[in-house]
């Protein structure tokens, strides 16, 4: 699972159910994020998952081909 904060693309890249995304300077949020990850293991499971299958949306090569098309495009 991704914990992240909502500073910088935080929001943008943990879509519902990859992960937290937490306020910035909030170690009372983080820990209680942690906590309840690591006393549940199906949680972890799932959104583990599902992190791994929108990390496919980063692939380099498909980000390469869009590069590409928006050079062609100009």
């Amino acid at each position: 699972p991704i914990v992240a904060s909502n500073k910088g693309a935080g929001p943008e890249i943990v879509q519902p159910g990859e992960g937290f995304v937490i306020e910035p300077d909030d170690p009372d949020g983080l820990a209680e994020v942690l906590i309840r990850l690591a006393s549940d293991q199906t949680l972890r499971d799932e959104m583990g998952r599902a992190a791994r299958i929108g990390a496919r949306r980063f692939d380099i090569s498909k980000t390469a081909e869009a590069v590409e098309r928006v050079y062609e495009a100009l």
